[in-house]
């Protein structure tokens, strides 16, 4: 077996735009997680993914739903961070070009996710637009309704969470994601403990980490050679209980998230202000 480290949440700017960021964001890759490093780049109302794929540099074998660079051993995996009625869903894995509606129910969004073999997280469940209170009122309730497990990961560390600015983020985000995660027992129900940084620059990518145990054929890319045997793969790893997201490294990026909230007053304004 082979020990990588990921770091799955990433969105590289605040704004859309992608020019000039694949070498950067590449060697930042092998710096910060090394030979294999893993990293998601999650759309957000846009396809900076399809475009940042797109854009001159390495050499790449392309999948669909990943990139691949093997003269650095970098894989990156095409994200989209859904906004549904309920909170913020993060799903790994679906086809360029193929972004998931907004603004539905959580759990039709999370049907329509698993259809399109997407691996589906609760990203800052617990951050703004978070989807934790809506599983853990549905858990409650009478009788309960135990949706946990129809995540694959849920985020017990959000780097950008840590900053508590304007009301935006409740305090103790990343406390809460991990209690609830211990307190339900959600590696039990096969949800994996996920550790990101949900960067929005280059320098946050990989602060935030984890491990992840990938199979000897990850090396070189030389046994993985389709869209969906990546996705399989990614998923079968984030349901081992050797590492999960408390093994990884957890950095609060509080200057990060304040940069990202600026970029977002200047580009939008207050009245349209909407996190990603």
């Amino acid at each position: 077996m082979r020990i990588v480290r990921a770091d799955l949440h990433n969105h590289l700017r605040t704004s859309s735009r992608m020019e000039g960021l694949f070498n950067p964001a590449i060697d930042r890759a092998v710096k910060m997680l090394g030979d294999g490093g893993i990293f998601g780049l999650v759309n957000f109302s846009d396809h900076r993914y399809e475009d940042f794929a797109g854009q001159k540099g390495y050499e790449r074998e392309t999948f669909g739903n990943a990139i691949y660079v093997p003269e650095k051993d970098i894989l990156v995996v095409k994200g989209q961070e859904v906004p549904t009625t309920e909170g913020h869903l993060l799903v790994l894995g679906l086809k360029e070009n193929n972004n998931l509606k907004e603004g539905r129910n959580v759990l039709d969004s999370i049907k329509e996710a698993k259809d399109e073999n997407g691996i589906v997280i609760a990203d800052h469940p617990f951050g703004r637009a978070g989807v934790g209170n809506f599983f853990v009122e549905e858990y409650n309730s009478h009788p309960p309704r135990d949706y946990f497990n129809l995540l694959d990961g849920w985020e017990i560390h959000n780097g950008e969470s840590a900053l508590r600015i304007f009301g935006l983020t409740p305090k103790d985000a990343n406390e809460t994601a991990r209690n609830i995660f211990g307190l339900y027992n959600l590696s039990a129900k096969g949800v994996a403990a996920i550790t990101t940084s949900d960067g929005h620059s280059l320098y946050e990518l990989g602060r935030s980490r984890m491990p992840l145990e990938m199979p000897d054929t990850y090396d070189s890319y030389g046994g993985m050679r389709s869209s969906e045997e990546i996705i399989s793969t990614l998923r079968g790893s984030l349901k081992k209980d050797k590492f999960a997201g408390h093994h990884g490294k957890m950095v609060d990026s509080k200057l990060g998230a304040l940069e990202h909230a600026v970029d977002l007053i200047f580009l939008v304004g207050l009245s349209k202000l909407r996190i990603c």
